[in-house]
């Protein structure tokens, strides 16, 4: 197990400090041209199913479309999003259309949990959407509910009733969850674990992510799971081999343009060179 890290592996503060003007700028550039080119690309979209609205009578196809705006707005404009999800879910109800009204549930719990904070609204429509996805016997939907729900309890610092949540889902999942979907539950409910200061049970899941026989293929496509590996590595006190996760990390979400991802990563591996060098100071 390697306790020190080379300092070679981080920017010296001096450097950081006359490079941090130009990081700034580099980050601010990539993410207007990028937000740039995906406004354009999605008001075209947008503009071409509302179109397609006008053209339709009050039909399941006309919620269908309704719920692509709300989707497409989700990102750029909650404001919007929560507009036209409403018009879905209306329309919905009129023509008894479930599986239209159960998207349009879906959507806005998450656009209240992710984009624009509501809690009530947010528990609101997802206690809707699961009464739905119940009724019509959809175990998906049931699924990504009970993680919404979960990610729902650990942001109001509920972690053991977050835990439940994400072990319900896998349950329910077993036999047709996706392999990336259930190492990203693991990493959660070792989260929740850590919140809760036990960090042998945290432990335990995070090597059912290290351990898992597709873990190389799957950290080079998913930064998510890449940082939850630069985790474990940290509590073991292997400041290398988690820079270097993080490290991956960096460049699958530059790839992916992910200028969140970037930030919280940048933000990390500045936290890791924290502790690298105070446990050096301790041996």
């Amino acid at each position: 197990m390697t306790n020190n890290l080379n300092e070679a592996y981080f920017l010296k503060p001096l450097l950081r400090a006359r490079l941090k003007p130009y990081i700034l700028f580099f980050l601010f550039f990539i993410s207007s041209f990028t937000t740039l080119a995906q406004g354009v690309e999605n008001r075209d979209k947008i503009d071409s199913l509302i179109v397609r609205l006008s053209e339709l009578d009050q039909s399941p196809e006309k919620v269908n479309v309704l719920n692509q705006i709300t989707e497409i707005f989700q990102r750029i404009d909650a404001e919007k999003a929560k507009e036209y999800g409403s018009l879905s879910v209306k329309l919905a109800r009129k023509i008894e259309y479930k599986e239209g009204k159960l998207k349009a549930r879906l959507i806005l719990g998450e656009i209240f949990l992710f984009y624009n904070v509501n809690v009530i609204e947010a528990f609101s429509n997802m206690n809707q959407a699961m009464e739905l996805a119940v009724a019509l016997d959809d175990e998906t939907v049931q699924g990504k509910l009970l993680e919404d729900m979960g990610y729902l309890s650990n942001m109001m610092g509920d972690y053991k009733e977050a835990i439940q949540y994400y072990h319900l889902s896998l349950m329910l999942g077993e036999n047709r969850i996706q392999v990336y979907k259930k190492l990203d539950i693991y990493g959660r409910i070792a989260k929740n674990y850590l919140a809760l200061g036990d960090s042998s049970r945290a432990i335990l899941y995070y090597e059912r992510i290290k351990d898992h026989p597709d873990i190389d293929r799957l950290s080079d496509s998913s930064q998510v799971i890449t940082m939850f590996l630069s985790d474990y590595y940290v509590m073991n006190g292997d400041y290398e081999t988690s820079l270097k996760y993080a490290e991956k990390g960096i460049e699958i979400a530059l790839r992916n343009e992910d200028n969140i991802w970037i930030s919280s990563i940048y933000s990390f591996i500045g936290d890791l060179q924290f502790k690298a060098r105070k446990f050096s100071k301790c041996d």
